[in-house]
């Protein structure tokens, strides 16, 4: 559904940088890496986001592996889904 989520990740900001948070269940990886490198390349975008979440344009590409790969972590070997446009069966 669109309301639902998966593979979140923490980030918290040590001297003047965003970091993978201690919070986190997995540790990070390339794709995290990557996510982590872009948010400090716009530090000053993001350091003032007071939300508990937020959107970050990053590329479905890292998007989706970030989600591949923690789903692995977890053991998922399938994934339910809804498509609006059309019902399979």
């Amino acid at each position: 559904m669109n309301v639902s989520q998966t593979s979140q990740f923490v980030v918290e900001i040590k001297e003047d940088q965003f970091v993978y948070g201690s919070h986190n269940r997995y540790s990070s990886n390339s794709y995290g890496e990557k996510i982590i490198k872009f948010l400090n390349e716009n530090f000053e975008t993001y350091k003032k986001v007071n939300q508990n979440e937020m959107v970050i344009p990053i590329g479905e590409t890292i998007a989706f592996n970030w989600i591949i790969s923690n789903l692995k972590n977890k053991n998922v070997k399938f994934i339910l889904s809804e498509d609006l446009g059309k019902i399979s069966y």
